[in-house]
């Protein structure tokens, strides 16, 4: 990778993990096709988007949505407000909701990921998130935690069978210390997948790598 788009990275906060990343590839696209962080990948689209409503901003948009939506299925008794925040922030893009309604929308969310732990509402409050508001900053940052809460609401669900695993299997110490090696490879297995289905629904959008 050229030192001047390192440079640039570096200047727009990427975290050092992404531009060591960088660092091992030939270019900006062999790095793009390979990356399998969605959440690198939604931060440094956050900070091209440009201004909101633009063209750049809807598509980012679109690509958050998507991501956010992989966590839906960790969701218990608020799938129903997480998939109706979403929809809304994908009908903003279509012209068919207002900013207001994105804001109310994404308020509900969150008052319901803090009232029930809820990750999966909170990623689908940071997709609305990265609608309402006009900084890249924050357009970036939403996306990141939208891709980020997606893979923890996996990591949570393997904490929960795991759990679940442990307590049948308590009685037995050896068998409490296997649940406990198997909870963890499991919670890390999914939440990197996550992470890796986020960038492929990036790349739905952003065959390409972004220039900057």
């Amino acid at each position: 990778m050229k030192k001047t788009v390192i440079k640039k990275l570096r200047k727009m906060n990427v975290c050092s993990a992404a531009v060591i990343f960088a660092k091992s590839q030939t270019s900006r696209q062999s790095a793009w096709d390979a990356c399998e962080r969605g959440d690198w990948m939604l931060f440094l689209l956050g900070k091209l988007s440009g201004r909101r409503g633009g063209k750049k901003h809807k598509k980012l948009v679109l690509a958050v949505c998507g991501c956010a939506e992989l966590a839906i299925k960790y969701s218990d008794k608020n799938r129903k407000v997480c998939l109706a925040t979403i929809r809304i922030a994908q009908r903003w893009v279509n012209g068919k909701a207002t900013i207001q309604q994105v804001r109310v929308a994404a308020d509900a969310a969150y008052i319901v990921a803090y009232d029930s732990s809820d990750v999966a509402a909170h990623a689908a409050a940071d997709a609305a998130y990265a609608v309402a508001h006009d900084s890249d900053d924050v357009a970036a940052h939403a996306a990141v935690h939208s891709a980020v809460d997606a893979s923890h609401a996996a990591l949570a669900a393997a904490r929960a069978a795991a759990d679940a695993a442990h307590n049948t299997a308590r009685s037995a110490h050896d068998a409490a210390l296997a649940a406990d090696a198997a909870r963890a490879a499991d919670a890390a297995a999914k939440y990197i997948n996550m992470l890796k289905s986020c960038s492929d629904i990036v790349r739905k959008y952003y065959p390409k790598a972004p220039r900057f």
